[in-house]
């Protein structure tokens, strides 16, 4: 056996199926274990039970006894940016030491399915995770387009004629093409393309010949496109090329594609001659007709594209004559008089800038849980609460909820996002004696508890909770039984603590030592809307556990009710206030405390002398199906 010294972390796991990496101590020398292994110790010192797989070596890598498909499904391919504020707004940040802390994320494996992980956020601790400003524009490629608009159409006109080549593609061909291979395109996944892999693309763009397809058709792009990652990485791309807006009087640049028409009618009555041999046609009228119907096509192609520029091109240049003006005219008379007409600054004259999508750019700034469907309790300043649901749920968020508040102004507060599961419903808490502890029912029996008041627990076949502690003076030590129902609930694991603070927006609680820190979807939402009411920081002893039970409480079963403890008078009267305009409609107060308006004071017992005691009222929640289509 070996004495183990366990160092604190200031968090929990925010979903407690599982356990994080934590750091303990053997003769002076810190080694890295999963938490499971030392989860009979309660958290204190003591004893390994069995021998233990570890780490003794910073930065932690993988276990080396990972076969190569485990080590491949927990290696990130597809990295993200994270927000810090957020991950501490969802208790996703773990405190070891003053210059310790740690962030649980989740990323993307090489089969963009998501992983999670703990990465070390001190500046420069692993090489490969960066803290970045808000304005850092992670995620995205440069890419600097030389080709002409010659050169481009001649190549594309190859594509459209002929087969492309790895030597006809551009860079920001090949760049798109890398992005193709990755994603799977066509359904063949390219797992190890290197980042400027002309090898790979080389054999990609065979693959696509042998299938008959073309890279570069309107056809290929848009099945490309309905892949959302791979519509992500292209919107992603910065290229930087002359504009279209851009040329010179004569259309020097435009002019250059007339050339290529001959060309191109080469190239097609070259496969056309290749095509007609194959079916066998031999007659000359045969094979003359079939050229001349491809010279009038051309024709009609060229007609138009003089039109073209005539009529669209050459009225829409407006780039060197705004450049060229507002180089001239940056300090004129006129500019200075016309103080109200905004200014153009540093737009090239060659015509050459950087280009981004602009949907990506403003999707570049919402959260993955914005881009796509995640369901959200939406909370407004005057007590309506709705349950927003979407068509689809975005991958890896199936089982959390977002609470956004609603200010007066219409500004939206992202508070928080939490995880949901669901438990056997209970009845009430009785009071029961001592359990038999050779009851064949029990299937689990745990001692030394130590979560607040609860020092027991013992879960039986059915779904009954029994749970054992100090209830009060007036009961002392007492077993409450909470007995299963045959229906399902969802409760939310509630942060630890939330303090989001943002212009006239307040919220922010901390829990008192409990564990109670699940609750009923709704009842969240009701308090995040009554402390967003007030700005007071509250201290909650809970609402219930993971299973639904609640000891030392009767009625806080199923997450129904909160706790907070009293703040001075006057601030409770607000408090209280505001928990009804939430929909908090069974307050009840201590037998010693005032008597409070919108709350019942106990008579008979000092059970709330110590803390507020608040019901929520679910029927005032309305769901919203953001599919559906409104009457």
């Amino acid at each position: 056996m070996l004495n183990v010294t366990l160092l604190s972390v200031d968090s929990e796991p925010a979903n407690h199926e599982g356990f994080y990496t934590i750091r303990f101590m053997l003769e002076n020398k810190p080694y890295w274990i999963e938490s499971s292994a030392v989860s009979h110790l309660n958290g204190q010192n003591g004893q390994l039970t069995s021998s233990i797989s570890y780490w003794n070596k910073f930065p932690l890598s993988l276990n080396s006894s990972l076969s190569p498909q485990e080590k491949k499904r927990n290696t990130v391919c597809y990295p993200r940016t994270v927000s810090l504020s957020s991950l501490a707004r969802e208790g996703l940040i773990a405190i070891e030491d003053e210059n310790t802390k740690w962030a649980q994320v989740t990323a993307l494996d090489e089969q963009m399915l998501p992983i999670q992980g703990w990465v070390n956020i001190k500046d420069n601790a692993q090489a490969h995770i960066k803290r970045r400003s808000p304005w850092h524009w992670t995620g995205f490629e440069t890419i600097e387009e030389k080709a002409t608009i010659s050169e481009l159409t001649k190549k594309l006109s190859k594509n459209r004629s002929a087969r492309l080549d790895i030597e006809d593609c551009t860079e920001a061909m090949l760049t798109v093409l890398r992005i193709l291979a990755k994603s799977g395109y066509n359904h063949y996944l390219w797992k190890s393309l290197p980042d400027k892999g002309k090898n790979k693309v080389k054999e990609f763009l065979q693959l696509l010949e042998i299938n008959n397809k073309n890279p570069f058709t309107k056809e290929q792009f848009k099945a490309a496109l309905r892949t959302s990652g791979t519509a992500e990485q292209i919107g992603h791309l910065l290229v930087r090329y002359e504009s279209e807006w851009y040329a010179d009087e004569a259309l020097s640049k435009w002019n250059e594609v007339d050339d290529l028409f001959e060309d191109e009618k080469r190239q097609q009555k070259a496969l056309i001659e290749v095509e007609l041999d194959k079916l066998g046609i031999t007659r000359a009228y045969q094979r003359d007709f079939a050229m001349q119907k491809v010279d009038e096509a051309h024709e009609h192609v060229k007609t138009n594209w003089q039109l073209e520029k005539a009529q669209r091109i050459k009225p829409s240049l407006w780039w060197q004559q705004v450049a060229q003006a507002q180089t001239q005219n940056q300090t004129t008379s006129t500019e200075q008089s016309n103080a109200n007409t905004p200014k153009l600054s540093n737009l090239s004259t060659d015509g050459r800038a950087w280009f981004i999508h602009p949907v990506a750019m403003i999707d570049y700034f919402n959260s993955a849980a914005d881009r796509a469907g995640i369901v959200t309790y939406h909370i407004y300043h005057n007590g309506k609460i709705e349950k927003h649901i979407p068509q689809e749920i975005l991958e890896g968020y199936e089982q959390k909820y977002k609470y956004v508040y609603h200010d007066k102004d219409n500004n939206k507060h992202e508070i928080c996002i939490v995880d949901w599961h669901t438990t056997k419903k209970k009845k009430d808490g009785i009071t029961v004696n001592a359990p038999n502890r050779n009851d064949p029912n029990i299937i689990e029996y745990k001692e030394n508890v130590n979560e607040g008041n609860t020092q027991k627990r013992i879960k039986y076949a059915n779904g009954d909770i029994a749970e054992y502690g100090w209830h009060s003076k007036d009961k002392g030590y007492i077993w409450r039984l909470y007995r299963a129902l045959d229906e399902d609930i969802q409760l939310v694991r509630m942060p630890d603590k939330i303090q989001y603070v943002n212009d006239k927006v307040v919220v922010r609680y901390i829990f008192s030592n409990t564990k109670r820190r699940y609750t009923e979807p709704s009842v969240l939402a009701g308090f995040i809307g009554a402390l967003a009411e007030t700005g007071l920081q509250l201290t909650t002893t809970g609402s219930c556990f993971a299973e639904a039970s609640c000891f030392p409480s009767a009625e806080h079963v199923n997450g129904k009710s909160i706790d907070t403890l009293y703040l001075k008078d006057v601030d409770e009267q607000k408090f209280i206030n505001a928990m009804h305009k939430f929909h908090f409609n069974k307050q009840i107060t201590g037998k010693h405390k005032k008597k409070f308006d919108n709350a019942t004071q106990e008579v008979g017992r000092t059970l709330h002398d110590t803390h507020l005691h608040s019901g929520f009222d679910d029927s005032f929640i309305k769901e919203i199906k953001q599919y559906e289509k409104s009457n």
